[in-house]
């Protein structure tokens, strides 16, 4: 197996002498390890996480190091390769890139921007790295996300799927749903109104409508800002053709059924 363990090394200030301060220490191992969750996401397709990370070196001298081991979670399938290849693909192709990267996501996309939010007074240069594989977090990398992120485009529009994730803690009101066909997942918000309606909907098909949020060139919405929530019927409730057998007796008044047939075919032609 290719190395997936990660490398992170920060630099503080020269006014610290290049010491990390704790809070930006604590801050930056924190979007880091949001943006870790979130490329294990957009690579499962679920809200659950595969693997999960542990230190196994630390090291004070300039600079600041610290060594992380992505550890599969017991029933998952092993997604440490991919998930750490797309992790520093998708920061290069976000620095390399002058279009807006398809694939990655809003989500994402935030991950990556607050990696480099500490990079002001306290944090001169931050490295991350796993084998052969290493990205420098600059600002650039934070003004050309949020460039990025201005190039939203919202529509109004309607969507269906399983709601299978909710969380109304603190007033997040979003939701999760997992259309039968198009993207994977859509995040969706919801107003204080609309709790009662979310929280019935769970497990359930829904149909949501609502302002639609896409990334300038993606073909799906990454989130749903939702005014309605539809209850859908399951599909085993809906009716096959054998049970609309016998439903229309007299369809077809006094014609005979092959001749009704023959006569539509025949205007149509």
């Amino acid at each position: 197996m290719a190395e997936t363990n990660i490398t992170v090394s920060l630099k503080g200030s020269r006014e610290d002498n290049e010491h990390v301060r704790l809070s930006d220490y604590v801050s930056h191992l924190q979007s880091l390890s949001v943006a870790l969750a979130q490329t294990d996401h957009l690579i499962t397709g679920t809200e659950e996480r595969s693997v999960y990370f542990r230190i196994i070196d630390l090291s004070h001298s300039s600079p600041a190091t610290i060594v992380l081991e992505p550890v599969p979670i017991q029933g998952t399938i092993d997604h440490r390769n991919t998930i750490i290849n797309k992790f520093f693909s998708s920061i290069k192709l976000i620095q390399e890139s002058e279009d807006v990267p398809l694939g990655i996501g809003r989500p994402l996309l935030e991950a990556f921007r607050n990696l480099s939010t500490g990079l002001r007074k306290n944090i001169r240069e931050v490295v991350i790295s796993s084998g052969d594989l290493s990205v420098e977090i600059d600002r650039l990398l934070e003004a050309k996300i949020s460039k990025i992120l201005e190039t939203e485009e919202i529509a109004e529009g309607s969507i269906s799927g399983v709601l299978e994730t909710i969380n109304v803690h603190n007033k997040a009101n979003k939701f999760v749903i997992y259309p039968s066909i198009g993207p994977k997942k859509i995040i969706c918000h919801f107003s204080e109104n609309l709790i009662g309606q979310a929280v019935a909907a769970i497990t359930k098909y829904i149909r949501v409508t609502g302002r639609f949020y896409y990334l300038k060139g993606e073909a799906f919405p990454h989130a749903v800002e939702v005014s309605e929530i539809q209850a859908l019927p399951a599909s085993e409730d809906l009716p096959n053709l054998a049970d609309l057998r016998g439903k229309a007796p007299n369809a077809t008044g006094n014609i005979d059924s092959v001749v009704f047939i023959r006569n539509i075919r025949n205007a149509a032609g």
